[in-house]
């Protein structure tokens, strides 16, 4: 991890403090609703090829890695050492929110790839 949540929460603290004394007719009010440590798996972990390789042999696509910015549950099993990614169906601009929904077909791939890719782990033992 580069920075813990603490260090973080002290940069944007001192951003918004001289912010308000280079513009002193701003009004800013900050109020820090949660703190989530962040969960990291290495792009080169086991785990992650594994399912890059499951959704390019199932799907036919190159998976595009990315970083959620969401508070998700994986962060539970990162901090015990536990490799761990999401990876799902549905548009992003739905996801918990009213009206989410996913499309059936979606679901159905998604299945096929950590199917795919759980056979990939378990020949591997």
């Amino acid at each position: 991890m580069e920075e813990s949540v603490e260090e973080v929460e002290k940069e944007v603290m001192e951003f918004i403090e001289n912010i308000r004394r280079e513009f002193p007719e701003l009004k800013i009010n900050v109020k820090v609703v949660n703190r989530l440590q962040p969960a990291l798996t290495d792009p080169e972990s086991e785990l992650v090829k594994v399912l890059s390789e499951s959704i390019s042999e199932v799907l036919g696509i190159k998976p595009k890695l990315t970083v959620c910015l969401g508070g998700l549950d994986m962060r539970f099993y990162s901090e015990k050492g536990i490799q761990v990614v999401t990876y799902g169906p549905g548009p992003l601009s739905l996801a918990h929110q009213a009206d989410e929904y996913l499309v059936i077909k979606e679901f159905t791939k998604v299945s096929k790839v950590y199917a795919h890719m759980l056979e990939k782990i378990l020949v591997k033992r």
